[in-house]
């Protein structure tokens, strides 16, 4: 029998190139809209989703660090799906040591 976890884990590659491929066109939008502006590479970070965690996730910049992603934003480490989850836990009355070993 499959474990439900080890169906999240294959997801996982394919949920995190799929975000990035949506933060590099998303940037790209950017660029067109502020042509003077250019790309500056990536940083690394990584995001708790409901499909585990994601680490180090390509993050496209840009020179003017005017860049501002909508899809994952500025120091958000948690999905709102996940975050939802967690607060669901603890209204229930779920201690924070055993939601913390849940994730």
């Amino acid at each position: 029998m499959i474990e439900t976890k080890n169906i999240l884990e294959l997801f996982k590659p394919i949920v995190k190139e799929v975000l990035e491929s949506m933060l590099k066109e998303e940037r790209e939008i950017y660029l067109e809209n502020n042509p003077p502006t250019k790309g500056n590479g990536f940083y690394e970070r990584d995001l708790k989703t409901a499909f585990g965690e994601l680490t180090a996730i390509r993050v496209p910049r840009t020179r003017d660090n005017g860049f501002k992603s909508a899809l994952l934003p500025y120091r958000k480490r948690i999905t709102e799906d996940l975050d939802a989850l967690i607060r669901a836990m603890l209204i229930s009355g779920m201690s924070t040591r055993k939601i913390a070993q849940k994730f």
